[in-house]
């Protein structure tokens, strides 16, 4: 239930929430839904900054997770959200692929 409501924090933008659980026993806030989507994924599709830096300072992301973010990040516009993704160490915007786009396609396919 408490892997849940990570995701669940995160795409709705409860930082303190988020802040709690990742101070839980027990949390892992990487694991992903049946979709394959993790609480960073969540984040930087909704654009919250201050969670996507939550979590990468927690280390709470794998390279492709981060990746997948930073797409989705761009492709809605997040450009906060993106840049903190670009910053964070491990991740490659230049190879950051998922659905068939790197972060820069998506982001000018998308208008922005």
């Amino acid at each position: 239930m408490c892997l849940v409501l990570s995701r669940w924090a995160a795409r709705f933008g409860h930082e303190a929430m988020v802040s709690v659980l990742l101070q839980t026993a027990g949390i892992d806030a990487s694991v992903q839904n049946t979709d394959g989507d993790t609480a960073l994924m969540a984040a930087a599709s909704e654009g919250f900054s201050e969670i996507v830096s939550c979590l990468i300072a927690g280390r709470r992301w794998a390279d492709a997770e981060g990746g997948i973010g930073l797409r989705r990040a761009a492709s809605a516009g997040h450009a906060k959200a993106g840049r903190r993704l670009v910053a964070a160490e491990g991740i490659n915007s230049d190879t950051a692929r998922a659905c068939g786009g790197v972060a820069l396609i998506a982001a000018a396919h998308s208008g922005h």
